[in-house]
């Protein structure tokens, strides 16, 4: 019950940004495949916040260091502590094949990660799922994070 209300709550948090009175869209993985390769200033362009930082992939592969602790983005190297995260965008949150470590919190998750939604939880983690079990303060600095995502992008790119 109350991992539910978190993810509905964290749900209605990203959502706060759009217009009042305006119907809302849940992130689904049929919609998310729409936002996953979009540049990040571009997804959150409709929203009352302002468009996050252009990220640059190189140093946002620099940022990624520490993120190396627990987690790898090259499909070949498997899960580590954390998820590996090639591909991330468009996948339902706790629910990757093959980890067995996901917090209930992500558990019980019903959102799909696009970028807008990483920008957003990663600006402070703790903040957003308390009983998460990341081990992160996040990345507070819009530009760090807006790279970050862009080299999760790049390393996420879907073959056709």
């Amino acid at each position: 019950m109350i991992l539910a209300l978190i993810t509905r709550s964290f749900v209605l948090w990203l959502l706060a940004g759009s217009a009042v009175g305006q119907p809302q869209q849940i992130i689904t993985p049929e919609t998310a495949e729409q936002q996953t390769t979009a540049p990040l200033a571009v997804v959150g362009e409709d929203s009352a916040q302002p468009a996050p930082p252009v990220g640059d992939p190189a140093r946002g592969r620099l940022v990624f260091g520490p993120c190396r602790t627990c987690h790898y983005a090259e499909q070949s190297m498997g899960h580590n502590n954390g998820p590996n995260l090639h591909r991330i965008f468009g996948k339902v949150a706790g629910k990757q094949a093959g980890f067995a470590y996901y917090s209930a919190v992500f558990k019980a998750a019903e959102f799909v990660w696009t970028p807008r939604v990483m920008y957003a939880w990663l600006e402070n983690p703790m903040a957003m799922f308390p009983g998460s079990a990341m081990m992160s303060l996040g990345v507070p600095d819009p530009q760090q994070r807006a790279d970050l995502i862009a080299f999760l992008q790049q390393a996420s790119v879907r073959e056709p």
